[in-house]
């Protein structure tokens, strides 16, 4: 081979190739070191290539070397955990063998590759299980696909479940990766469910515009199937090269596509999960340890507790049935959720007791909130055939204290039933006048 095509294919391999003397230090590496670890080949010459390696590994990457050294023939690939610019640390699968074998004392050639999908599939698993972000999760995916910055780029975008649009991968214009709303190729792969393949020149004006800006040339879109009842994600690889086959990346897209459809499954699952664990079944509030929290967590600056009692709605599931009574519960605690503020927490506390934290608010915000509160369930609420006349005894309770507050509060609604119900009492730390619970 013509050794001249024989180092131009050494430097366009996604793998990394590098020599090390025989004490070790780096002689020679190619170009792929920058998209692997981070680092400019320059970084790196004359340096131990000890160095780079995890320090739990040195000791068995030293005997792997030293008996790899008498022999001409690789012994199979040595997975290793390196260190990369970033100060991450990334698998790599490394084979070894002498440069000349007539003299296995002198130079030796290591072939750095990514590490195989057993790794990958472990740091997504150890993501997901441990709690990561979905970026966090599927960034390693993308990044393992081999994209070449200066042949391909790559973008996985998702909604999450706050309904934001989000990305990974290479920055792309976001009208051409699917992540601005605009019509066009990704909008109709969307909504079909199947692959796009376009070129730029075919896009409209404005799309065609951002595809030259970053001169590229070839897109293909993968929808990825959802199974959350949104938005589906959708994958974009682009060619930065005129002719380059963006199917080359097939295999992997194909792979990519399946393991970003169960990420987002899991993390779907896993957050109705914790959505159920702090809120209350029947009304969707928080639920009374989740309040709690909230209230625990609310630390300094003044705040007011708004503590609510229905009245007399024992005979409601007495003469009606529960699952009445449940739909009229479900009724208060969407009125009470219109009634206050954006970021007040509400939360069911008790079978027909409810509470509001409002942060940032004195006693006189606090008091107006409690006033539409029961502007709203003073309309009736009808379920079936009958109609429900709903009151409510507001205890109303500012300050900074959490645990004050609740005392405080639970205080002034006892005085607000004992008005007879249907009203709103400020707690007054002066007042002697304040009934005990029995």
């Amino acid at each position: 081979m013509d050794p001249a095509l024989a180092v131009e294919m050494v430097e366009r391999c996604l793998d990394v190739t590098c020599a090390i003397d025989g004490e070790g230090r780096i002689t020679y590496v190619s170009p792929s070191v920058t998209d692997a670890l981070g680092y400019e080949p320059s970084d790196v010459l004359g340096r131990s290539f000890l160095a780079f390696i995890d320090p739990t590994d040195v000791e068995r990457a030293m005997a792997v070397y030293v008996a790899s050294r008498t022999r001409s023939e690789p012994d199979g690939a040595a997975n290793y955990r390196l260190l990369h610019a970033d100060g991450s640390w990334v698998r790599f699968d490394i084979t070894g063998v002498p440069l000349d074998d007539t003299a296995p004392h002198e130079d030796f050639v290591l072939q750095l590759r990514r590490g195989q999908d057993a790794h990958l599939l472990t740091q997504l698993l150890e993501g997901l299980l441990a709690g990561a972000d979905t970026a966090e999760v599927l960034a390693p995916l993308v990044d393992f696909g081999g994209w070449r910055s200066d042949q391909y780029l790559c973008t996985v975008v998702w909604e999450d479940v706050n309904g934001v649009l989000r990305r990974v991968g290479d920055v792309v214009a976001a009208e051409i990766c699917g992540l601005a709303d605009v019509d066009g190729p990704w909008r109709d792969a969307l909504q079909a469910g199947t692959e796009r393949i376009v070129d730029a020149a075919s896009l409209d004006a404005g799309l065609a515009r951002h595809a030259r800006d970053g001169d590229l040339h070839t897109a293909w879109i993968v929808p990825v199937p959802d199974r959350r009842g949104r938005r589906d994600a959708v994958i974009t690889v682009w060619t930065r090269r005129v002719g380059l086959a963006v199917e080359l990346t097939a295999s992997w897209v194909r792979v990519l596509r399946d393991l970003v459809e169960v990420i987002l499954a899991w993390r779907d699952s896993l957050e109705r999960l914790e959505h159920a664990a702090r809120h209350d079944d029947l009304t969707r509030l928080a639920n009374r340890a989740t309040f709690a929290a909230e209230l625990a967590a609310a630390s300094g600056g003044e705040k007011s507790l708004l503590y609510i009692d229905l009245d007399g709605f024992k005979p409601v599931n007495d003469m009606h049935g529960h699952s009445t009574g449940d739909l009229v519960l479900r009724a208060v605690a969407e009125r009470i959720r219109s009634a206050v503020r954006p970021g007040d927490v509400v939360g069911r506390v008790g079978g027909d007791e409810f509470a509001v934290l409002c942060r940032d608010c004195g006693r006189h915000e606090a008091a107006a909130i409690a006033d539409r509160v029961l502007a709203v369930l003073s309309e009736p609420i009808v379920v079936g055939a009958t109609t429900f006349g709903i009151t409510a005894s507001i205890g109303i309770a500012a300050g900074t204290d959490a645990e004050d507050l609740v005392d405080a509060a639970d205080q002034a609604q006892l005085l607000a039933k004992r008005a007879g119900g249907d009203t709103a009492v400020v707690h007054d730390a002066a007042a002697s006048d304040v009934p005990s619970r029995e």
